[in-house]
């Protein structure tokens, strides 16, 4: 930055316990292919800003952050939030397949 210039970190954070997202992984194989099944397009990316997750990771359970909000402006906690009565609907039924899906991972799969 230049002579003089000096800076400290507030909060550093340190991404140690992270969830796999490999095909070889049984949470992510059913998870991602739900998502496709349901004919949905999807990029991961790593958003710590917005999660408390970091807490689970750290007892050692996978989390992935996910939401359905599609087409609808990112207005987080602003004073005019909203999310259109057809989006939560269909946010219902995709979280619905997700949470059978994922119940019916065999046990054996977490070794």
């Amino acid at each position: 930055a230049g002579e003089g210039i000096t800076y400290t970190f507030t909060q550093h954070t340190v991404i140690e316990d992270t969830t796999p997202i490999t095909d070889d992984d049984p949470y992510w194989k059913v998870f991602s292919n739900t998502l496709k099944e349901m004919g949905f397009k999807f990029a991961p990316e790593i958003s710590a800003g917005f999660t408390d997750s970091r807490f689970s990771r750290k007892l050692g359970l996978r989390c992935i952050g996910f939401n359905t909000m599609i087409n609808t402006p990112i207005l987080l906690h602003d004073h005019n939030e909203f999310l259109e009565e057809k989006v939560f609907l269909r946010g219902v039924e995709i979280y619905e397949k997700l949470i059978e899906n994922l119940s019916n991972i065999p046990p054996e799969a977490d070794t």
